[in-house]
């Protein structure tokens, strides 16, 4: 590999892991069917996108200070040595929110989750072209399952999307994009900031960058309703799912991830239907076997897990007399 690579592929090295491959499992999970609802919640606001976003991420930031008040040094107010990758951090999640709001109000919540949903796709290429992991068979044949059961999902209405439906579309995708290059960095954050300080600062970071846009933007009603609605949104959604999130992803490989994930256009998709209205029909309802029975096959795999590539040597090619180094993955059983 050349030296260049090496260097991306060691600044994106995930962290040690700080728990169980279940506890993983549970601390994706739980988020993802939570999120499920993100988008109702969102149709019932009657303000900008850019606005929702920059407050959302407002009442996150207070949310998770909360935690470290009451569990004290979960949240460090001076994170030396990882400000430039919170900085990071905080820019992508602002663009990543400020999108995917955006097209819950363009198009429909199915398509839009479908959509944003293509991230696992993007994170495992990038994972595996950086040689950080080497797939197992199984788990990508899950993937594929995967992502054809979303494919029926965003197809399910079998008809030609309209100017503001594509508008909705593009911007479901490039969250998509910005989702997976944001799990890729927070891997990278070390074991020893909490999970809880990394999103404390990264969405303290984001709500500054929306800011001045939410300025400019401002406008539609902002009732009593509307900021509980987004007390929801901010504190509950994105601050403690999404410190649990955090959690969970530094624990479980990316693809791992990814098909446990798809529990959000699942808990999404049914939400829609009782509550809107949103008729998935029968390409729905298929994609969303295929993607129940991807999630439980990952699951009831138990070590079923990618084999993280090891950048040290076997001991036995190691030269005698030199200090072994240590992995920054640890290989599951």
């Amino acid at each position: 590999m050349p030296p260049n690579q090496r260097g991306i592929v060691d600044r994106l090295a995930p962290s040690r892991p700080a728990g169980t491959r279940s506890t993983g499992l549970l601390a994706v999970a739980l988020p993802c069917t939570l999120w499920g609802a993100v988008g109702l919640l969102v149709r019932q606001l009657d303000l900008p996108a850019v606005v929702i976003a920059d407050l959302r991420l407002v009442f996150a930031s207070l949310g998770v200070l909360l935690l470290g008040l009451v569990r004290a040094g979960e949240v460090r107010l001076a994170p030396h040595g990882h400000w430039q990758r919170l900085a990071l951090l905080g820019v992508l999640m602002a663009a990543n929110w400020w999108l995917f709001i955006l097209a819950f109000q363009l198009t429909g919540i199915g398509v839009t989750v479908a959509l944003s949903f293509s991230w696992p796709l993007w994170l495992a290429l990038s994972a595996h072209r950086l040689g950080q992991e080497r797939p197992r068979l199984a788990t990508m044949l899950a993937l594929g399952v995967s992502l054809a059961g979303m494919a029926l999902l965003a197809a399910r209405g079998g008809h030609a999307p309209a100017a503001r439906d594509l508008a909705g579309m593009a911007a479901a995708l490039a969250t998509s994009v910005l989702f997976a290059v944001s799990l890729l960095v927070s891997r990278s954050v070390d074991a020893a900031l909490p999970s809880a300080t990394l999103n404390f600062w990264q969405t303290t970071i984001a709500t500054a960058v929306l800011a001045p846009f939410a300025v400019l933007g401002r406008g539609g009603v902002l009732d009593a309703r509307s900021l509980g609605i987004l007390a929801v949104l901010g504190a509950v959604m994105t601050g403690a799912a999404g410190t649990v999130f955090v959690l969970g992803v530094r624990l479980l490989s990316p693809t791992e991830i990814g098909v446990v994930s798809y529990l959000e256009p699942v808990s999404a998709t049914i939400l829609a239907a009782l509550l809107l209205g949103e008729d998935p029909g029968v390409r729905g309802d298929l994609g969303i076997a295929l993607l129940i029975a991807a999630g439980v096959w990952v699951v009831l795999r138990g070590g079923g897990g990618d084999r993280p590539v090891l950048s040290q040597p076997p001991a036995s090619r190691r030269r005698p007399g030199r200090r072994r180094r240590s992995c920054s993955w640890r290989r599951r059983s």
